[in-house]
């Protein structure tokens, strides 16, 4: 990827180039989606609890 001009910090952008945390969650507690179709800007969130944990 090559230098451009860009509104974010190096920090954005490092998390751009190099996304961390990506995937599903199987057996997921809780699922959200937000975003704009229209656009394609879309995205799904899920969380999980350990239940054996307070």
């Amino acid at each position: 990827m090559g230098s451009f001009n860009t509104q974010y910090s190096e920090k954005v952008m490092e998390h751009f180039r190099n996304p961390r945390n990506v995937g599903e969650i199987p057996d997921a507690d809780g699922i959200g989606n937000v975003g704009n179709p229209v656009c394609g800007d879309i995205m799904k969130i899920g969380r999980a609890s350990c239940r054996e944990r307070v």
